[in-house]
């Protein structure tokens, strides 16, 4: 088992693409193990910026506290590739996902879509979804999800939208 802890109180400020890409599957071939902590980070996109905040593409067992991303096109993003492995076991907590700072967008602030590949299992405490350009948090093609005392405020769209292919989404305190 790999577990990677990423340096506390990180801050990346102004920036023009992703903040932090995670693609820890090779190919469909094998499988992956471990986990990786985000936990303090800070990472602010500005009005030219062209990528995601927290780009998820496959991995096993996330966890994201106490963490940051705002001004970016997508803040959170969790797509993966139909190349890649699975994304499952996302775990968020005190994450804020906020376009402000950013450009003028169209897409939501958090993002989730599993149609190319397995994505499962998300779970959302105390999050912050506001001043997206779209929705708010958006799950397609998602088995799991859960939110909890979590914001989802001043999104020029829907608050949450769940699309097709979506199992088991709860919402409440």
């Amino acid at each position: 088992t790999i577990k990677l802890d990423l340096p506390l109180n990180c801050t990346a400020i102004g920036m023009v693409n992703h903040g932090f890409i995670v693609d820890v599957s090779p190919s469909l071939v094998g499988t992956q193990y471990g986990s990786l902590t985000f936990d303090q980070i800070q990472f602010q996109g500005n009005t030219i910026n062209t990528g995601i905040g927290l780009y998820m593409i496959s991995a096993d067992t996330i966890i994201v506290s106490n963490c940051v991303f705002a001004g970016f096109i997508v803040n959170i993003q969790a797509v993966p590739s139909a190349s890649r492995s699975y994304l499952a076991n996302l775990y968020f907590t005190n994450v804020v996902g906020d376009g402000a700072g950013g450009p003028a967008v169209t897409q939501p602030s958090w993002f989730f879509d599993g149609t190319a590949q397995y994505l499962s299992r998300v779970f959302l405490s105390n999050c912050w979804a506001g001043s997206g350009g779209s929705t708010g948090i958006y799950f397609k093609t998602t088995l799991v999800a859960v939110i909890q005392g979590s914001e989802i405020i001043q999104n020029a769209g829907d608050g949450i939208t769940i699309d097709t292919g979506c199992r088991d989404i709860v919402t409440g305190y």
